[in-house]
């Protein structure tokens, strides 16, 4: 709990610095220590609801699914650049380019921070169905159709490009 509050305190300093004009970068380092400790509190989260005998944190929710449901966006987009630069253009995984979701919401004419905010909110939208059709569909077909339909919000910026002109 204290490792979650530390960083989302770290991540509302950070975005004070960043929300409208950039003063920070917080560079390669930066991120995968977050996603290093993003994955620490993912395990944590499913072992404590886990345990038998135990409510855990979010009783009667099925721990991977909803953990799966909170990363699915920033999974997924890695996946999917990933599968891109190697198999697609052929070229190292490392290699710089525009293909990650966040830079195909700006190319569709999006602010910064109405693309984050579309991110965030579509992570908000991903756990609210989780967690709201835990009862009603079991966790071997929730966790598919997460899947299936996290995946095809992928897309959905290439719907709303802007065509360039001629």
């Amino acid at each position: 709990m204290i490792l979650s509050i530390a960083l989302a305190g770290a991540h509302l300093a950070f975005l004070r610095f960043n929300l409208v004009n950039a003063k920070i970068f917080m560079g390669d380092n930066g991120s995968m220590i977050v996603g290093f400790m993003v994955s620490v509190l993912t395990i944590s989260f499913i072992q404590i609801n886990g345990r038998a005998g135990y409510d855990g944190l979010m009783p009667h929710v099925d721990a991977v699914t909803f953990c799966t449901a909170l990363l699915f966006v920033p999974f997924f987009d890695m996946v999917r650049v990933v599968f891109y630069r190697i198999f697609i253009i052929r070229v190292p995984p490392t290699h710089a380019d525009r293909n990650h979701i966040h830079h195909k919401l700006l190319d569709t004419g999006m602010s910064d921070a109405a693309a984050s905010v579309t991110l965030a909110a579509t992570t908000v939208l991903l756990a609210f169905i989780a967690y709201s059709l835990k009862d009603a569909v079991p966790a071997k077909w929730l966790f598919p159709s997460l899947i299936a339909g996290g995946y095809a919000l992928l897309f959905v910026p290439n719907f709303f490009r802007k065509e360039s002109a001629p």
